[in-house]
């Protein structure tokens, strides 16, 4: 009978330790899971941040303003591709509202006043946890700064409530399988104790016959022990992660330029291309050479050269490309698309480090199955042109996707 208590107890113990084990993995993954969609959010809206600073620029370097329809279309662009934007507020150095947009009016606890001559600051009300508040000031030539700042949701509660809907199912597993254990603890100890009085009976018999019947009752307590009515540790319910996209490996980038290693250059294009093509969307290389034998100029560019990336495309995809060379990949865009964000790039450029003889090359996807050395060679021509016609620093190559399938289906007849 004190068998029975000892591995009642044993039992018992061994069921709060995984319990607990149990509870604290699932709290772990549950707060894991919520960061990880917290940063994922927060990386979406710098990049959208971005965009903005992006079309801003443009638009200042085409003298344009804030009230052109060219603007309001980009903004509104920008908008209707991810619902997780909420508002932008654009004022100059002294505080004066020129652009402003809310979409949700649940994030301000009052709505702005509109006058002609002037809009009042919204007071913004809403949760850290949901929403972000991402603000930032874009210097322009000329000593004009902007203040941008919008308001993104970082996480959704959709995202949420899928975490939650997977704790649920997890702890009612675990429910369910520790009723079951309880309900048949009852039999394992009903076997034990009929054993150990057959045992007791068989005690009567000869030396020999008493040491055989020992080892049968040995071996019939041992075939059905209280601890198989635990749940093994294999069999319990395993928390499940929702599904994450794999990060590719860190692409490393030279210190002195803070462009990626030409190494990487290859194999993030086709990998841009081979994306493009499955989701019918464009992109956009770019290949951009300079002349120039004093070293301050050369520095100053390169010391420039990070900050203007980061204000007009992404960084990560910037690569050195030969001697006074970079090449810049950009996802998602078309060239008539990329073409004002360039020239204002080049514009930028030419300014920033005093050196005039920068040439750019362009070339697109433009709804082609097409390789990377397809694209590269392209560009690299349109950048031979650019360079040897001095009055066209910027020259884009302009494919016609059905002159090009035409050219590819001969190819495969001959």
């Amino acid at each position: 009978m004190s068998d029975n208590i000892d591995m009642k107890n044993r039992y018992y113990a061994n069921y709060i330790i995984l319990s607990i084990v149990f509870f604290l993995i699932l709290s772990a993954v549950t707060i894991f899971s919520i960061n990880q969609k917290y940063k994922s959010g927060n990386e979406k809206g710098v990049t959208y941040f971005n965009k903005i600073k992006s079309n801003i620029t443009t638009l200042y370097l085409s003298q344009e303003d804030f009230t052109s329809p060219l603007f309001k279309k980009n903004v509104n662009n920008i908008f209707s591709s991810d619902n997780s934007l909420q508002s932008i507020i654009i004022s100059d150095n002294t505080g004066r509202i020129e652009y402003l947009y809310i979409k949700n009016q649940n994030i301000i606890a009052g709505k702005p006043v509109y006058t002609p001559d002037f809009i009042t600051r919204p007071v913004y009300d809403f949760s850290s946890l949901f929403f972000k508040l991402i603000s930032e000031s874009v210097i322009l030539p000329g000593n004009n700064s902007f203040n941008i700042e919008i308001v993104y949701r970082v996480i959704d509660f959709s995202a949420l409530a899928y975490i939650i809907k997977i704790n649920i199912i997890c702890i009612l597993l675990y429910i369910i399988i520790t009723v079951f254990s309880l309900l048949f603890i009852p039999v394992s100890k009903k076997s034990v104790d009929t054993t150990e009085k057959k045992s007791a009976e068989e005690d009567k018999v000869e030396d020999k016959t008493v040491i055989k019947r020992q080892e049968v009752v040995k071996m019939t307590a041992e075939s059905q022990p209280i601890d198989d009515a635990m749940p093994a540790e294999n069999d319990m319910p395993q928390p499940v992660l929702p599904l994450e996209n794999i990060s590719s490996e860190k692409i490393q980038t030279v210190k002195e330029t803070g462009l990626s290693w030409y190494d990487y250059f290859g194999s993030k294009l086709s990998s841009e291309l081979d994306k493009a093509a499955s989701f019918d969307t464009d992109i956009t290389l770019l290949i951009v050479n300079f002349k120039c034998s004093e070293k301050s100029k050369t520095e100053k560019l390169y010391a420039e050269l990070p900050v203007l990336l980061q204000s007009f495309f992404m960084p990560e995809s910037s690569f050195e490309y030969g001697k006074n060379s970079f090449a810049v990949i950009i996802p998602d865009s078309s060239l008539e698309e990329s073409l004002p964000k360039i020239n204002a790039f080049i514009v930028r450029l030419k300014h920033s480090s005093d050196i005039e003889d920068i040439f750019a090359g362009i070339s697109s996807r433009n709804s082609r199955i097409i390789s990377s050395n397809r694209l590269v060679s392209e560009a690299e021509g349109a950048l031979s042109k650019a360079v040897s016609e001095s009055g066209s620093p910027v020259i884009a190559f302009r494919s016609d996707p059905e002159k090009f399938r035409e050219m590819i289906s001969n190819q495969h007849l001959n």
